[in-house]
């Protein structure tokens, strides 16, 4: 939920065209988590700029917690 805000926060949800994410370690509860995500491809998407981007949920100490991947409309 997190990673899904963080990209929202960013650009609209109506332009949110793909959202993955894969959870690699438990949060406890009380954790803190810092979210990130890095452009690290631009698409063209029948004939709409989209970026692929990686995100990621870390939590303190920089374990990462969940990953994912977006495509959003730019």
């Amino acid at each position: 939920a997190y990673l899904g805000r963080m990209l929202t926060n960013w650009q609209p949800q109506s332009q949110l065209r793909k959202f993955t994410s894969r959870f690699l370690a438990i949060t406890e509860i009380g954790a803190v988590l810092s979210c990130s995500g890095k452009v690290t491809e631009l698409l063209d998407d029948n004939g709409s700029l989209c970026a692929r981007v990686e995100i990621q949920a870390t939590k303190q100490g920089g374990t990462a917690a969940v990953i994912g991947e977006a495509i959003v409309s730019v």
